[in-house]
């Protein structure tokens, strides 16, 4: 990095509403902070100081994503202290900017989780793969349409009613209070959710997850699957937006265990030896498809071609080129 150019202060914003006035006040509370910045050092500091904790996790009570706009506006934020337009702005000569090429939008932005392999992911050239990509240029070559994929989790897809993508590609499972307001395809995989756990834990059989922490990913069938664990073993779940700040619980201790499609698990157990299955279930499962907002529904050029693939035998191929089936 070069020296700063410009340094500021960091403050500590709260909602009016709240009774938050003073610092002592920040106890039992969660503080929100952009990661990998100057503000995250401090919403650290706050919390170590005191021993406060930053996490997605509350007890005897399931934390998700959806609730996240709650906690923050209930608790505190860190925000620079910042003009960006004196900044931007400062030593600025009157030039003249360079014309801007007219960006065509394709046809669909489908929806994608990263790091979500064998089914999306993107290297550091930025060259996509996996299923969903082949599933994707299979269907724009039955359709003759133009996609792109835009990341984001079930979790935030669903948080923004389905507005920033036409279809989500995925594994989606919609709130029960919100069942009605999307639309899905008959799912073209489906697979087992495993049960996942680190090896010298003392981690070994289900009854071991009695008042433990289970880890998965929020809005889908296995946030469901955690849910029924954490009923029977009387244990607490924790919901995440995506499968790797789920596994990131796991591996930093906080977790004892994490649920995770099937395929998700046995890529991560190949990168990481000490992780272990303890069960897959044989009653919840991952369930593949194509989501979009009741509103928006779901293009009916691709649920065509989509069962054309399934009919013909294409997309049982594809799922054998990726050990799936």
């Amino acid at each position: 990095q070069t020296q700063p150019f410009y340094q500021t202060g960091l403050r500590l914003l709260v909602n009016q509403e709240t009774d938050m006035k003073k610092m002592s006040d920040l106890c039992d509370q969660t503080i929100a902070s952009r990661a990998d910045t100057g503000e995250e050092a401090l919403s650290g500091f706050l919390t170590e100081s005191d021993q406060w904790r930053i996490a997605m996790r509350t007890k005897k009570e399931t934390l998700s994503v959806r609730r996240f706009s709650k906690v923050y506006a209930a608790s505190a934020v860190v925000l620079p202290l910042i003009l960006f337009s004196a900044v931007a702005l400062a030593g600025c000569g009157a030039k003249e900017e360079p014309e801007k090429k007219e960006v065509v939008r394709p046809d669909y932005i489908v929806g994608a989780e990263a790091d979500n392999a064998p089914y999306y992911s993107v290297d550091e050239e930025g060259n996509e793969s996996g299923l969903y990509v082949d599933l994707m240029e299979s269907l724009a070559k039955n359709t003759v349409c133009t996609w792109e994929f835009q990341t984001m989790s079930a979790a935030e897809s669903i948080a923004a009613d389905g507005e920033d993508c036409d279809v989500f590609l995925g594994t989606m499972e919609p709130p029960a209070g919100n069942l009605s307001e999307y639309v899905q395809t008959q799912p073209f995989y489906q697979t087992g959710l495993s049960l996942l756990v680190k090896q010298g834990t003392g981690m070994k059989k289900m009854s071991d997850l009695r008042d433990q922490n289970i880890a998965s990913r929020a809005d889908t069938g296995e946030e469901a699957f955690a849910g029924y664990l954490a009923a029977k073993y009387d244990g607490e779940t924790i919901g995440f937006q995506n499968g790797t700040e789920a596994m990131g619980d796991l591996t930093g201790g906080y977790a004892s265990a994490v649920v995770m499609d099937a395929g998700n698990a046995a890529v991560r157990m190949q990168a990481d030896p000490e992780l272990q299955i303890v069960k897959t279930s044989e009653k919840y499962f991952s369930r593949h498809c194509l989501s979009a907002s009741a509103a928006r529904g779901i293009p009916e050029e691709l649920t065509t071609a989509l069962a054309q693939m399934q009919a013909d035998g294409t997309l049982t191929a594809l799922l054998r080129q990726y050990g799936l089936g």
